[in-house]
């Protein structure tokens, strides 16, 4: 009887483990099916969807009618929940210093920096050439609105931000502690809640070949921006992580 009871309790240990970790992955790795599958691309939720993760990528995604489910692979019931790609982080090491001034900013246009810190604290007076060449080059903004303190220059920077959001500039907000303090401070800038998502999720997506980082959220990011950081469970690299 004492064998039996510990046989238990391990066994009770295990599968509590196993809703925090990936404990054991099919040969065909891990379907996430059956739920509502958010795409960055299109803006659009795939209901009914299967999510294939084959070690760290993603292998294929889908509806269910279009996506091959191997019979092999350990499958995940997502009903009722929405499936996020989750973005990567920013290598600091590619961008520049903060552009904070018109002329900062018309100068890293000029070079064609793919990706630009910042908005001009000094000045809200565009000419027409630098905005074109903005968006012929698909430079893209990190406002990071977030660091400045409330007054004139947080409302320069507010201000900037409406001119490039109504230019159809695109703008990046990072990963990170902040993001969701700064996706806050631009809806104050005219982003609707299309616009905020893919301002987070523009480098993120969950195609084949992707990375396979994703959350798994109870309420439909559609509905309300802040559904995204609502995470009931999370999956970097084609793994589970512990919940904190």
């Amino acid at each position: 009887m004492m064998k039996k009871a510990n046989y238990a309790s391990v066994a009770t240990v295990c599968l509590a483990a196993c809703t925090l970790v990936t404990c054991w992955t099919g040969p065909d790795g891990i379907a996430l099916i059956a739920g509502r599958l958010l795409d960055s691309s299109t803006m659009v939720i795939v209901e009914d969807s299967i999510v294939l993760v084959n070690g760290t990528f993603v292998k294929a995604s889908g509806h269910r009618s279009i996506t091959p489910l191997p019979a092999a692979a350990e499958k995940i019931d997502m009903k009722g929940k929405y499936i996020v790609p989750l973005p990567r982080a920013i290598d600091e090491k590619e961008l520049d210093s903060p552009a904070n001034t018109m002329e900062k900013m018309v100068e890293q246009a000029t070079i064609r920096r793919q990706l630009i810190v910042g908005v001009p604290l000094d000045s809200t007076e565009w000419e027409r050439h630098i905005i074109a060449l903005i968006r012929a080059q698909r430079t893209q903004i990190i406002p990071q609105l977030w660091k400045l303190a409330a007054g004139a220059q947080l409302d320069t920077a507010k201000r900037n931000l409406k001119i490039l959001v109504s230019e159809n500039i695109g703008i990046v907000v990072a990963p990170g502690p902040h993001a969701e303090a700064e996706l806050a401070l631009l809806a104050q800038c005219g982003m609707d809640t299309k616009q905020l998502i893919q301002a987070y999720l523009r480098i993120a997506n969950l195609n084949a070949g992707s990375d396979a980082n994703l959350a798994v959220v109870s309420a439909n990011p559609l509905d309300d921006w802040r559904n995204m950081f609502k995470i009931e469970r999370s999956m970097v690299g084609g793994k589970w992580q512990v919940a904190k």
